[in-house]
């Protein structure tokens, strides 16, 4: 009860926020701008519907091989973007159901888990990356307001210890995961350190796995997340088109990837309601853009999202695992 009523006081604060900004920008202004997206919604309806599928095969490069055809993950990643966006829930409820539907594809528990845990790690990552890059470009212009320059340099450090640790477990083959929950838990109860840290073990050993065991293949999944990322920054570009404003790919680049830090940073606050648009408004402001045209692209962002969401929401409805349906098949007659 006390968990709902958290998370509503945060939809309500973010609605507050929205509501706010907007009216700073100008209601009329923003509308007006929306109009002038027209037909390019769905140009950059279809780069997230490409973005979506490029998850989709990340997501089955961290597989066993040869354990779910592409397909089927590819409608798997296509569900999980319709829970996600549909409930307004964030990784929190989309990332579980990855697994449970992989899971009920023959897929073991740890495997399903571990797969979903690598794809996300190395999502977040190479948007770290994309955001490190973008970050350190805007504070050697000294384009970023005064306010923003600490938290900028804060998660430029915070980067480099999330890649230091990855290339950790990359080389030794070892996690950091569940020493570090037998560490932290085990100072309060050691029995109970341990049994959470056998918990994490299997699934992290997946996830390890990816790291260490094939760099091939974990070359491959780096490459096609960056591809997915590039697509995000070229729906900005396109945005930036239709609304008659300078859109080169490199402040396209620039923009997607300082903004990369909104959803790790306010990851509590439901679809980061209010404050998506209240960052892009204020980085578009710095870099000479009008502030009403970052409030646009990120509501056309959200209608996009609610499309492709929609259509990954049908394919969950619609579809059924192989498991569920060798179990409902009724048995041929005699």
């Amino acid at each position: 009860m006390l968990r709902r009523a958290g998370r509503a006081a945060l939809l309500l604060a973010g609605l507050l926020a929205l509501v706010l900004v907007v009216r700073r920008v100008g209601a009329a202004t923003v509308a007006g701008s929306i109009r002038r997206i027209g037909a390019a919604f769905w140009t950059i309806t279809l780069l997230y519907a490409l973005h979506t599928v490029l998850r989709g095969v990340t997501l089955w490069q961290a597989l066993p091989a040869g354990s779910i055809p592409l397909p089927s993950v590819i409608r798997i990643r296509f569900a999980a973007e319709g829970i996600e966006m549909l409930t307004m829930t964030g990784p929190f409820l989309a990332e579980p159901a990855k697994a449970w539907l992989l899971y009920r594809n023959g897929l073991d528990t740890a495997a399903a888990f571990g797969a979903v845990a690598a794809e996300y790690l190395m999502y977040n990552l190479t948007a770290a990356w994309m955001a490190a890059v973008a970050l350190s470009l805007l504070l050697a212009r000294a384009a970023l307001p005064h306010a923003l320059t600490a938290p900028a340099v804060g998660v430029l450090v915070g980067v480099v210890a999330l890649t230091a640790g990855c290339a950790v477990a990359a080389v030794t083959n070892r996690g950091l995961i569940a020493p570090s929950f037998r560490a932290i838990v085990g100072v309060f109860s050691r029995r109970r350190g341990e049994a959470i840290a056998e918990r994490v073990r299997d699934t992290e050993s997946v996830l390890v796995s990816v790291l260490h065991d094939e760099p091939r293949r974990l070359a491959a999944i780096v490459g096609v997340e960056l591809a997915g990322h590039a697509l995000l920054a070229f729906e900005v570009a396109v945005a930036l088109h239709a609304l008659g404003l300078p859109a080169t790919l490199a402040s396209a680049f620039i923009i997607e990837g300082a903004v990369k830090c909104v959803a790790a940073m306010f990851f509590f606050i439901p679809g980061q309601l209010g404050v998506s648009e209240g960052s892009y408004a204020l980085l578009l402001q710095a870099m000479g853009l009008p502030a009403a045209a970052g409030v646009t692209i990120v509501l056309v962002r959200r209608a996009r999202s609610l499309v492709i969401g929609g259509l990954g929401f049908l394919l969950f409805a619609g579809g059924r695992p192989r498991q569920v349906r060798d179990e409902i098949t009724p048995a041929p007659k005699c």
